[in-house]
C-alpha cells in the first residue's frame, strides 16, 4: 500500500487544499484569528476540511471534538459512507488504558473497538504524546497494521525536533527545547516536565505574532502561570508589523505567578545564567533556539 501522511495546516486555509483518504483529527483550538477573524469562521473551515474526506475514507477524531464537528457534519460523512471513529485517553472507541510512567516511560494499553493491545511503551513525556500516539496507533491498525509490529516499534520513536527535545541533560541540569507557540501546547509541555522530572521548572517564552498575542493573551498567562518560574521575552513577529498596544507584557500583565520575569531583547540569557535553573524548558515558535547552544556553553560547561 502506497502511503502519504500530511501535517495539515489551517494557516490560510492552505488545509482545505488536501481531498485525503484519511484524517486524524487532533484539536479544533482557536489560533490564525489574523486569518479567520472569528473562531466560529475557523469552525467553518474545519468543517469543510472534514467533509473533504473521501467517500470510502475515515475521520479520527479527538473524541472531546465532536460537538465542535457538528451532527450536519457527521450525517453527512455518514451519507458519503466515511466511517467516523473516535480516541482519547479516557474515551472514544480507541482509548488508553492503564496508564503509568516509569523512569520516563510511559506505559499503557489500548481499547479498541474489538479487544484490548497491551504492552505498548513510549519514550517520550506526557500525557498529551501518549494521546498522539494512541491516535497514531489507531489508525495504523484501522489501514491493516500488525499489532506486534506495532508494539516492537513505538519505543523507537523518540520524536520530532523542537517537539520537547531534549538539549542538554546530565546528573543536575536538563534543557529542553519545544516549539509550542499556543496555550494549550504551553499546558501540554510545561505538565510534561512537571510530571516527567518533578523538580522546579523554569520556563522561557517567546511568543509568535503580535496577533496571536493580543487573541490569546489570557490563555498565555494562565498556561505561563503553571511555571514555578515564567520568563517571558519579545513577541518573534516573523510576517506581522507591530500593532499598538501589543507586546509581551500584555501577556506579562495578566500572569498571576509571583515568581514571573520580563527580559528584554537578549537579557533573558545573562538571567537564566545567573540562575542556573535545574530544569529548564525554552518554548514558542521563533528564533530562541539559536541561543540555546550559547546558552548550553555558558550554563553548563563554564566557557
Amino acid at each position: 500500500m502506497d502511503l502519504m501522511v500530511v501535517e495539515a495546516d489551517e494557516y490560510d486555509r492552505s488545509f482545505l487544499r488536501l481531498f485525503p483518504r484519511c484524517i486524524v483529527l487532533t484539536a479544533m483550538d482557536a489560533d490564525h484569528l489574523d486569518i479567520y477573524g472569528t473562531y466560529e469562521e475557523m469552525m467553518n473551515a474545519y468543517r469543510e476540511f472534514i467533509l473533504q474526506v473521501q467517500p470510502g475514507g475515515f475521520l479520527l477524531y479527538r473524541h472531546d471534538l465532536l460537538p465542535y464537528i457538528g451532527k450536519e457534519v457527521m450525517d453527512e460523512l455518514d451519507a458519503k459512507d466515511v466511517e467516523t471513529y473516535s480516541f482519547g485517553l479516557e474515551d472514544g472507541h480507541y482509548h488508553a488504558a492503564g496508564m503509568m510512567v516509569s523512569n520516563g516511560i510511559w506505559h499503557w494499553d489500548i481499547q479498541t473497538p474489538w479487544g484490548k493491545i497491551e504492552g505498548l511503551e513510549l519514550h517520550m513525556p506526557g500525557k498529551h504524546n501518549v494521546l498522539n500516539a494512541t491516535a497514531a496507533c489507531a489508525l495504523i491498525l484501522k489501514i491493516g497494521g500488525d499489532e506486534d509490529r506495532l508494539r516492537k516499534a513505538m519505543p523507537g520513536f523518540k520524536g520530532v525536533s523542537r517537539r520537547f527535545e531534549i538539549r542538554y541533560r546530565d546528573n543536575d541540569h536538563i534543557l529542553i527545547d519545544d516549539y509550542a507557540h499556543h496555550p494549550e501546547e504551553l499546558r501540554a509541555a510545561i505538565t510534561a516536565a512537571k510530571e516527567t522530572y518533578g523538580s522546579e521548572v523554569t520556563g522561557v517564552f517567546q511568543p509568535h505574532l503580535y496577533s496571536r498575542t493580543k487573541d490569546l493573551a489570557q490563555g498565555f498567562a494562565e498556561a505561563l502561570d503553571m511555571l514555578d518560574v515564567p520568563v517571558i521575552i519579545d513577541i518573534y513577529p516573523a510576517r506581522e508589523k507591530p500593532i499598538p498596544g501589543v507586546s509581551s507584557q500584555t501577556i506579562f500583565d495578566l500572569m498571576k505567578n509571583p515568581n514571573k520575569q520580563w527580559c528584554r531583547g537578549d537579557d533573558w540569557i545573562s538571567w537564566i545564567v545567573e540562575k542556573k535553573p535545574k530544569v529548564l524548558i525554552t518554548l514558542g515558535a521563533g528564533d530562541l533556539d539559536k541561543h540555546i547552544p550559547d546558552l548550553i556553553r555558558k550554563l553548563y560547561t563554564n566557557d
